[in-house]
């Protein structure tokens, strides 16, 4: 399914949905998208609990290259997105992440082949 949203300043979310779905999707929420100028897959994955989680995104289906760049906006931090350190990923395993108190994330994992 094409999809492109913006914010109405230039920033698009992507442009491809790509079938995004968690465990526990009651308590973290995944949505994903394939950008069409790169192939790097995005995902949006939003703690909806009051508790801190730790999951693996399974990125089966996807071969990751390099290393996913994560960015985290929480309620313990209402300063702006916080970039942090970028995450090896793994063919199937995806990569290691951890997610705040009700805070939404935001993965991006490069495409082998792009960039």
């Amino acid at each position: 399914m094409h999809l492109k949203t913006s914010d109405g300043r230039g920033g698009t979310y992507d442009d491809t949905l790509v079938h995004s779905t968690s465990a526990g999707q009651v308590k973290l929420a995944i949505y994903g998208a394939e950008r069409s100028s790169d192939g790097a897959l995005t995902l949006m994955i939003v703690n909806k609990r009051g508790e801190n989680l730790t999951r693996n995104p399974n990125l089966s289906g996807f071969n990751p290259r390099g290393s996913a760049q994560v960015y985290h906006y929480s309620a313990v931090n209402l300063r702006p997105v916080a970039r942090e350190a970028n995450q090896a990923t793994h063919f199937g395993n995806g990569f290691a992440a951890s997610y705040p108190t009700n805070s939404t994330t935001l993965a991006v994992v490069p495409k082998v082949g792009s960039f």
